[in-house]
């Protein structure tokens, strides 16, 4: 029951990062230059490519649960637990380290939820974008493009930041069709570090956290089988300009 209970709240968060997503976006390429972070978290596979990612604008939040007296939906959370939820717009999928595809009404979201001593206890991500070729995209054309739950989370101890290590089984949208192994999501900023840190030593956990933080989830698509998946061209548009060289910059 908490797994259900705790995907309805993200599916929910979803819902309000999505009426944020107004834009409307030119899934285009450019050619530009992007190096993974490198993270240090334990357990957790380093960042590569391709993957999806946000730069600099994913909101966090972090937060403890009260007591809840009453049963919600046939669940009872128990109090004391934390939840960490992380919601954001504009993201972009890297192919490779030259070759970036801005995404139309780009969709993050996550949730993690910890114990009392920040044991990690159950977590997930979806990513959504448009579905639809051309020249524009709205909020009605928008699909799954990546879904997938956690297994466990470990702090990194040189970019600084959160990592999850994503169970491939659970995977579904269009990315999951080539996803054979476990990969990563990382949220980091230098922002984290008080609450990377509290976390770690599983006391002095804040009550309240908020944050703006990147995002980079790795997607092991094997080879260069990304080209040749009959769901790439329905879902990135290739828009013949050249834009900036930065993430955001795509985004714009």
């Amino acid at each position: 029951m908490r797994r259900s209970f705790y995907q309805s709240g993200a599916r929910a968060l979803f819902s309000v990062a999505a009426l944020g997503a107004t834009g409307t976006l030119l899934a285009g390429v450019a050619n530009a230059s992007v190096t993974p972070p490198v993270f240090n978290a334990p357990g957790i596979p380093q960042a590569g490519f391709p993957d999806f990612s946000n730069s600099n604008n994913v909101y966090l939040v972090f937060g403890q649960i009260g007591g809840i007296t009453k049963s919600i939906g046939g669940y009872t959370a128990p109090s004391g637990d934390y939840i960490l939820a992380a919601a954001g717009t504009g993201g972009v999928f890297n192919a490779n380290s030259k070759t970036q595809y801005g995404i139309g009404n780009d969709v993050f979201a996550m949730y993690a939820e910890f114990n009392s001593k920040g044991q990690f206890l159950s977590g997930g991500e979806t990513i959504f974008g448009c579905s639809l070729p051309g020249s524009s995209c709205s909020l009605f054309k928008i699909q799954n493009l990546y879904t997938v739950s956690f297994d466990k989370y470990a702090v990194s101890t040189s970019t600084v930041g959160l990592g999850f290590d994503t169970v491939a089984s659970t995977a579904s949208g269009w990315a999951a069709q080539f996803q054979k192994t476990n990969e990563s999501l990382y949220l980091y900023s230098s922002a984290l570090a008080s609450l990377d840190n509290a976390l770690k030593a599983g006391k002095g956990i804040p009550t309240t956290f908020t944050a703006t933080v990147s995002e980079f989830t790795t997607v092991p698509l094997p080879g260069v089988a990304w080209l040749l998946g009959p769901g790439l061209a329905g879902l990135f548009a290739v828009a013949r300009r050249r834009r900036g060289s930065s993430p955001e910059a795509l985004a714009a």
